[in-house]
């Protein structure tokens, strides 16, 4: 008898389990669906963006799991500038040398304009001043060096640190919901997602958490190693956690979708190291960049070397003899080096024009006789008068 009464107690808990779990998996959907609506509104709106932050650098004592102090001695230092611009495919990192003495480094521009790309290299003891520049037709070539750096992309998740892929590639069903987190007074989306399908994080998991007062931008990203991994048993596991975090928001007009919109204005990068902190002090989004910007500056007696460079064919080299801009001076040297059969290889001066240096030589000596000659004539004149 008991049982026949039971039985339909049994019956509604679990319809109400089943209610509860559909409407829970209902609910994670639409907020699934959300975010990725909201990051796929953010991003494809971003037409153009040319951003400056100042980077500092903190580090921190680390400790080993038994307590003890490990032997790490850091410098502080900052602020460092970097500029980041991109304007549709094109792209542009430019980043100062660490202002630390005694440490090897050096300035980084590096931008790629459709099919061409563009590295600068600086002069060590002036690192404002271009020394060589080099220009190829696989900008590819050039990537690696972006993501040697900390930027924007990063920040906003348009490119993943340590994948360079979006965000929104990661958004797929192999994720783990992890329950919401509480900052400042709101409830935040959590979702774990790993291992990351990329060669140089393999063995990390990821998580992010969602910030769903400023339009669901990525709030935090958590690298971790995963248990039992290559890297988890080696020496390079005490490099993590590391986890990169807007602190601060601020508000940027939009002059093509109106209004405004929110953008991080302060980073913080941690790993048990250090921690690094990005304050934005320019940031410019959806104006029209001239493409100017994205090609370097060749000053008098800049090395110019073409790329890439193929088996069985040299590179071809040029000096820049002028100070136009350097595409225009390519296109003129090449035309005159056509129009002359003169080749423009293993970095022969050429001049403005079409002149090859060193034939203007023999005029000015001509000239030079001649007016010596005029002169003796017109010494002697003055004598017999």
């Amino acid at each position: 008898m008991r049982q026949v009464l039971l039985r339909p107690f049994g019956v509604i808990a679990f319809a109400i389990f089943l209610n509860n779990h559909y409407a829970s998996a209902a609910e994670t959907e639409n907020r699934l669906i959300l975010i990725r609506s909201a990051l796929r509104d953010a991003y494809s709106s971003v037409r153009s963006l040319d951003v400056t932050v100042e980077e500092r650098y903190l580090p921190q004592t680390i400790f080993a799991a038994s307590g003890q102090e490990l032997p790490y001695r850091g410098h502080s230092w900052g602020p460092r500038r970097l500029r980041w611009v991109q304007q549709g495919r094109q792209r542009l990192l430019s980043a100062e040398p660490i202002p630390l003495n005694g440490m090897e480094n050096t300035r980084i521009w590096v931008s790629t304009l459709g099919s061409k790309g563009y590295q600068v290299g600086f002069q060590e003891q002036h690192p404002d001043q271009t020394e060589s520049i080099y220009r190829t037709s696989q900008p590819s070539e050039l990537e690696f060096l972006s993501r040697q750096e900390l930027n924007f992309s990063h920040f906003m998740g348009t490119a993943v640190w340590r994948t360079e892929q979006s965000l929104l590639t990661f958004l797929q069903p192999s994720f783990t919901i992890l329950p919401d987190e509480n900052i400042a007074g709101h409830l935040c989306p959590v979702l774990e997602i790993g291992p990351l399908q990329a060669p140089s994080a393999k063995d990390l998991s990821l998580t992010v958490c969602f910030d769903p007062q400023h339009d669901y931008l990525p709030r935090r990203f958590v690298w971790s190693v995963i248990p039992g991994t290559e890297l988890s048993e080696g020496p390079s596991a005490r490099y993590w956690p590391e986890s990169l975090e807007t602190v601060k928001w601020t508000q940027v007009d939009d002059p093509i979708g109106g209004g405004k919109r929110w953008l991080p204005s302060e980073v913080l990068h941690t790993t048990p190291y250090a921690t690094r902190r990005f304050t934005v002090n320019q940031l410019s989004l959806n104006t029209t960049l001239p493409q100017s910007q994205f090609i370097p500056e060749a000053p008098f007696g800049t090395l110019v070397t073409e790329g890439p460079a193929i088996a069985g064919q040299p590179v071809t080299e040029i000096i820049v003899g002028g100070t136009k801009a350097l595409e225009e001076y390519l296109a003129e040297q090449h035309k005159a080096a056509l129009a002359l059969k003169y080749p423009i290889s293993a970095g022969r001066p050429l001049v403005d024009g079409s002149t090859p240096h060193g034939y203007f030589w023999p005029y000015l000596l001509m000239l030079a006789g001649v007016f010596f000659l005029l002169t003796a004539v017109y010494l002697r004149a003055r004598r017999h008068f």
